[in-house]
């Protein structure tokens, strides 16, 4: 048999004063049911929720406890907040310390630059795109680069190989 309850539960409207906020439901509602034990045997419950009426809404100032570390600026906008970060610092609340680029994230002589927020941006040469220049957008063999009309074209990332008959070199 199948076993079906209906728990009712009412979310008050939070005493915070701000700016109004769309939030997913998942944040407001959370069950603090994990199961039944008629018989001392767990039964796990599936739980479904259903909302009727006006739509959820928050109030908040979401730089109001200060999110943003080691100096950052805080901007509230409609999805929460953004830290404008020291120099030196990135990461969403500015919590990472050092330089993005130290890591050599750009691939195939992509050359890195820290951005306005403290991450790194990729500049990327003519033929690759990514965010670390991973993706070769142009196939340098469609030119027919290689100089013997018997030698075979790969594409590589930014550049190509020829690979040549045996009785030739080059």
């Amino acid at each position: 048999g199948r076993l079906r309850m209906q728990v009712s539960r009412r979310v008050r409207r939070p005493q915070v004063r701000g700016r109004h906020q769309r939030v997913p439901l998942e944040s407001v509602l959370q069950s603090r049911y994990t199961g039944l034990r008629p018989t001392g045997q767990r039964l796990p419950l599936q739980l479904q929720a259903g909302v009727h009426g006006q739509a959820l809404r928050c109030e908040g100032n979401f730089c109001a406890n200060s999110p943003c570390q080691n100096g950052g600026i805080c901007s509230a906008n409609q999805g929460g907040h953004v830290c404008l970060c020291s120099i030196g610092f990135f990461g969403k609340n500015c919590e990472y310390s050092g330089y993005a680029c130290e890591s050599n994230p750009c691939q195939n002589g992509g050359y890195c630059r820290t951005s306005e927020i403290g991450d790194y941006v990729c500049d990327c040469p003519s033929g690759l795109s990514g965010i670390n220049c991973e993706t070769d957008t142009l196939n340098e063999c469609l030119r027919n680069p290689c100089k013997h009309p018997e030698a075979r074209c790969i594409d590589k990332p930014g550049d190509f190989l020829c690979y040549c008959p045996r009785q030739w070199t080059g």
